[in-house]
């Protein structure tokens, strides 16, 4: 569909370019609105990072900023936890931590998905911003562990 929108990072991982999540999220935003995905990514491609209206055809221009609102937050944010979760091997073993800490970024999200809130996680972990702890979560999100999930004990109950 979208040619060359997926490159191999250093890490050998797979990341998908700017143009292409935004094509993504546009077609789900859009709903049964049909535009051409390749069209939206040429637009996309085209104007970079949307700050105002882009125009996919002539005859379609769609209020990219409005639409795309929560996804931009989220890429903008991802950006943010790329450069402040850091993974090196002298440093717990290698598991992405924030950086300048011991903190593993799946503590802060494990504590955000079993229902802590993130002001009680603030106060558990002062020194950290709000924008740090919401980066590791969604860092975490965004890069799940390789391999197997682990086997999950059966208890059995006695009686």
């Amino acid at each position: 569909m979208i040619g060359g929108a997926c490159r191999r990072a250093r890490d050998g991982r797979r990341r998908i370019d700017l143009p292409a999540v935004l094509t993504f999220a546009a077609v789900d935003r859009l709903g049964k609105v049909r535009i051409e995905p390749k069209a939206l990514y040429k637009a996309f491609r085209k104007s970079g990072l949307p700050r105002g209206p882009v125009a996919v055809t002539e005859a379609v221009t769609i209020d990219a900023p409005r639409l795309l609102a929560p996804v931009m937050r989220k890429v903008k944010l991802y950006e943010v936890a790329r450069a402040c979760i850091v993974s090196d091997p002298a440093v717990m073993g290698g598991l992405p931590v924030v950086k300048g800490t011991r903190i593993p970024a799946r503590t802060l999200h494990a504590k955000l998905k079993g229902g802590e809130t993130l002001d009680s996680v603030l106060d558990d972990y002062p020194y950290l911003g709000r924008e740090t702890v919401e980066a590791a979560y969604l860092y975490v999100e965004a890069n799940p562990r390789r391999g197997r999930p682990r086997r999950r004990a059966l208890i059995t109950r006695a009686g």
